[in-house]
């Protein structure tokens, strides 16, 4: 594959199954998300480990979804990464970065190179992906431009990805015995 050619760019809805254990309860919430699809082949397929990752284009994450699309574009830079990084992967359950990519955005192309593994104590190269993926600048803008109304239309079960609440006994409709 040559470097230098641009790539196919979209913007594809996935979802992606995980488990909370909440004291005694499980719960097992849907992450609704748009996934990076790369010449017709989804990101997370194409990298080792990386299918219960997903894209900061989380519906969970909506109101961060405008800023993640300045990171992605390059008008504001990554705050938990070294200067030109962005996050493109991220955990599903905590949302911490798990594989980013240098950023180069240039006259009519946008260029992803040096993807890495980025955990607390080591950082290593991801295995199976080209040193630089390539898109075209304007394909690239123009899918991310309307990623906020498509991740605001995702399903979302906002209980099944907050925390459990206490629930006081009445609330659970516990009563006292009646008086004798």
């Amino acid at each position: 594959m040559d470097e230098t050619q641009p790539l196919p760019f979209e913007l594809r809805e996935a979802s992606a199954d995980y488990a909370i254990h909440d004291g005694t309860v499980t719960r097992s919430p849907r992450s609704f998300f748009l996934d990076w699809i790369i010449d017709g082949v989804p990101m997370r397929e194409s990298i080792d480990n990386a299918r219960d990752l997903v894209t900061p284009l989380n519906r969970s994450w909506l109101e961060s979804v405008p800023k993640a699309v300045d990171v992605l574009t390059g008008r504001t830079p990554e705050a938990d990464l070294e200067p030109g990084r962005v996050g493109i992967l991220l955990c599903v359950v905590c949302g911490e970065i798990d594989v980013s990519a240098a950023l180069s955005v240039r006259a009519t192309t946008v260029v992803w190179s040096d993807l890495r593994w980025e955990g607390q104590d080591s950082v290593y190269p991801v295995e199976g992906v080209p040193p630089a993926l390539t898109f075209e600048r304007v394909a690239y803008e123009h899918a991310l431009e309307g990623a906020y109304e498509r991740v605001a239309s995702l399903p979302y079960d906002e209980p099944e990805h907050t925390v459990r609440r206490f629930l006081w006994p009445w609330q659970w409709g516990w009563k006292l015995p009646p008086r004798r």
